[in-house]
């Protein structure tokens, strides 16, 4: 018996350590490290106090030797906690439509504040981690050590992209009909926003590194990140589960963009076939986007 004790008390001990050590956070760069944009990015931000990572992502080349178009295509977090003066200064750019990626839940829990010229287009695109954590999430965290980092790649793929091609589709409809300025949002304006910019500036020509690049702005908002995702984290700190390990979740890693354009044309060939095939647009509405959001000449 006291064999089997000490043995039973050794391997007791050595799940002990085991443990301790996948729990143990990794060490990650500051989030502003991620930044690959060569150019200055205040040039695109728009500095409003109270609506965290608002910018045009127009302005960009196209492989053609054009431009797209600024002050058409425009980029945030949540509306919903717009002070009276940004509401003011927001409603300057002249916005006819805001396109809100929230779920349900989100947008009932903090609705947008909203300019007046603006129509309100609600277009939820699921996205699994702006949800509470399912018990199998949440041991997959605890267990396994560099979980969460390669879980966001996935939730771009084949959450965001293969279960969401109707999303992206209506906001390239209402491009075509012309219903700009408009903004794209979800909660930190990061992920389904980030990917909506992505497959848009992606079919006007706009090289991939670009692409890439526009995306790692948003880690200049690491800390308003932080600040909205407030009430996850705090569930999250029930669980044993701390902020320094979410990290992988509120950046936006260059890499991460990198593998959802990898993927759309690795299992659909290419952006246009991802937009033509599931997202089910034809070649009149493709050309008007384009019409729309390109400089005429070079």
């Amino acid at each position: 018996m006291s064999k089997r004790r000490n043995l039973a008390i050794a391997g007791l001990a050595a799940l002990a350590g085991w443990m301790t050590w996948v729990r143990q956070p990794k060490r990650y760069p500051p989030a502003a490290t991620l930044l690959t944009y060569r150019g200055d990015p205040q040039e695109r931000l728009i500095s409003l106090p109270s609506l965290p990572n608002l910018r045009d992502f127009g302005g960009y080349p196209t492989r053609d030797g054009r431009r797209v178009k600024r002050g058409l295509l425009y980029r945030a977090s949540s509306l919903a906690h717009l002070s009276d003066d940004d509401l003011t200064k927001l409603e300057e750019l002249g916005l006819r439509l805001i396109c809100d990626l929230r779920t349900p839940e989100e947008v009932a829990e903090a609705p947008d504040r909203l300019p007046q010229s603006a129509e309100y287009l609600h277009l939820p695109a699921h996205a699994a981690h702006n949800s509470r954590p399912s018990l199998r999430n949440v041991f997959g965290m605890m267990m396994k050590r560099g979980y969460l980092e390669r879980i966001l790649p996935r939730l771009y793929t084949e959450v965001m992209i293969d279960q969401n091609p109707h999303v992206f589709a209506e906001i390239f409809r209402r491009v075509a009909e012309g219903q700009l300025p408009l903004l794209i949002h979800c909660t930190a304006g990061k992920d389904r926003t980030g990917l909506s910019a992505a497959l848009l500036l992606s079919w006007l020509g706009v090289e991939d590194e670009l692409i890439v690049q526009d995306y790692s702005i948003s880690n200049l908002f690491y800390d308003d990140f932080a600040r909205i995702s407030s009430r996850l984290l705090k569930q999250l700190g029930q669980l044993g589960i701390k902020e320094a390990e979410v990290y992988p979740l509120m950046v936006a890693d260059p890499r991460t963009m990198e593998t959802t354009l990898a993927h759309i044309r690795h299992y659909y060939g290419s952006v246009e076939a991802y937009l033509r095939g599931p997202g089910g647009l034809d070649t009149a509405t493709l050309q008007a986007v384009k019409e729309r959001l390109i400089e005429e000449h070079p």
